[in-house]
């Protein structure tokens, strides 16, 4: 139609049959343009109906990608951070129902058992002691029971936060340890700090120092008294690498599996503390969404433990 007025306005004198090539010619030329046009917005639909398709078909994970694009590309990184989130869900729905089945028919199985000695015992002295042994054994579960709920009402599938500010290394480890101090003082533990490096990291700094926190609370909690908690930095390739040890109880290399789990009963304390309120899930969870990675080595029982916590340079 732009053709034919453009044709209609120049005054020139054309052929029917030519009008007719225009016309042929004008079409082809508006249907190629047209393609590219189409099979651009119809992309992030192909790729998000995939997405479902090898989840709901064969449980296949998108790998996360950050599209900056227009508003469908915006969708579909939705789409994909929608079904991983989903997906963490499930897992989390199947550990908390293997954690409940393994951690609480034990203990309520033990108790009714419990119950049935009493109703034929006779000794005063020895009802009591199984009375404050049901007793001991009600708190525990009824702590375990207060942090399941606890973390039911945690939210952790919110957006990270996309306000990230410029910190040195060393600045976010002197905050997290200035805060783990009391800890530390309470428990007659030492923590060093001995850096080697001091690069400028562009993070959520609040967010960040949380997860630091956890993971020095948690190499304090599993440390003897008189204890020595090193942190300590190197620059490796792209990454910066803070290293947490301890020279605590350590763990086997079976344990490793459960160490991230949101749902784990937590390990008491070597001076029987048994706080949830330190979760390695959201530490991990945390500096996961800062593009870094964290993991946890032990050579085993007695030996101690390192965290090894990778957050990416600044450039």
């Amino acid at each position: 139609m732009i053709g034919l007025l453009f044709v209609k306005l120049s005054n020139l004198t054309i052929e029917p049959s030519a009008i007719i090539s225009l016309l042929l010619f004008l079409t082809v030329g508006a249907t190629l343009i047209t393609i590219p046009v189409i099979n651009r917005i119809l992309n992030p639909l192909k790729a998000g109906s995939k997405v479902l398709q090898d989840y709901y078909g064969e449980e296949i994970l998108p790998i996360p990608a950050q599209y900056a694009g227009d508003r469908s590309d915006i969708d579909l990184t939705r789409l994909q951070r929608t079904v991983i989130s989903l997906h963490a869900h499930i897992q989390e729905k199947k550990d908390l129902a293997c954690l409940l089945s393994q951690d609480l028919r034990q203990p309520f199985a033990q108790m009714m058992g419990i119950f049935e000695i009493i109703k034929l015992e006779d000794d005063h002295l020895k009802i009591n002691a199984y009375c404050n042994q049901m007793i001991a054994e009600g708190k525990k579960q009824l702590g375990f029971l207060e942090y399941v709920l606890e973390e039911l009402n945690t939210s952790h599938t919110r957006e990270p936060s996309t306000e990230k500010s410029y910190v040195t290394v060393n600045e976010l480890i002197n905050n997290a340890v200035e805060r783990s101090n009391t800890a530390a003082s309470y428990k007659n533990v030492s923590v060093m700090i001995a850096s080697r490096c001091n690069p400028v990291l562009e993070l959520e700094e609040t967010e960040s120092t949380e997860a630091l926190i956890k993971v020095i609370a948690n190499s304090i909690k599993y440390s003897f008294p008189k204890g020595v908690v090193k942190i300590q930095t190197a620059l490796e390739r792209n990454f910066v690498e803070i290293t947490v040890s301890d020279t605590g109880v350590g763990f086997e290399k079976e344990e490793r599996k459960t160490l991230f789990k949101r749902f784990v009963r937590p390990q008491i304390g070597t001076q029987g503390e048994n706080s949830t309120k330190h979760s390695l899930f959201t530490a991990k969870q945390t500096i996961e969404n800062q593009g870094g990675t964290i993991e946890l080595i032990s050579d085993g029982r007695g030996t101690g433990s390192t965290f090894k916590i990778s957050l990416p340079l600044t450039y």
